[in-house]
């Protein structure tokens, strides 16, 4: 998440110079998701506290629903408009295409094969199976039974990646 933040801060520092307009759309988890929608509009936040001439708004999405209409506010009135989550891949991809003059950035979106990627738009996934990794290898390491387990919730890619680390983190200590 850190990385995104630092990119997302130059980003804007660069653009700071000629006033700047950033719109993030939720995904349908909105704030309060103590996760990806969370982090990116803490980040988000700092980058106005601390530059001037940027004005951030959040659009928040109960439903997939939501998305085109949300993303189609943002790129009419944002400079940069940053969507969260993989559920909105196809549609921010759509409309990265259909508003060149806008810039997007996609958290925790990824191309699907072959897909080409617009020059305004850019995209950053995390890696789960690491941090996984190290939570399988400190359970493990903390066990008195010498078995560990893990409960993913959604059986979503990311979750799935994270078990797959947590797995080779517990196998990687015994």
């Amino acid at each position: 998440m850190r990385k995104v933040f630092v990119l997302l801060v130059a980003l804007i520092m660069f653009a700071n110079m000629f006033g700047l307009k950033v719109i993030m759309v939720t995904d349908a988890g909105g704030l309060g998701d103590k996760s990806f929608n969370d982090g990116t509009w803490a980040g988000v936040q700092m980058a106005v506290e601390q530059l001037p001439d940027i004005e951030a708004e959040i659009l928040i999405s109960k439903e997939q629903t939501d998305y085109v209409p949300n993303l189609t506010n943002a790129a009419q009135r944002g400079d940069v408009v940053i969507g969260v989550g993989f559920m909105m891949a196809d549609v921010l991809f759509n409309f990265a295409m259909q508003y060149p003059d806008t810039f997007f950035i996609g958290i925790d979106i990824e191309p699907s094969p072959n897909q080409v990627i617009p020059s305004n738009l850019a995209l950053y996934t995390f890696k789960e199976e690491e941090g996984g990794f190290l939570l399988g290898y400190l359970a493990a390491s903390m066990t008195k039974t010498n078995e560990v387990g893990f409960i993913g919730g959604v059986e979503i890619s990311p979750v799935k990646k994270e078990g797959i680390g947590d797995r080779g983190g517990g196998e990687a200590f015994y």
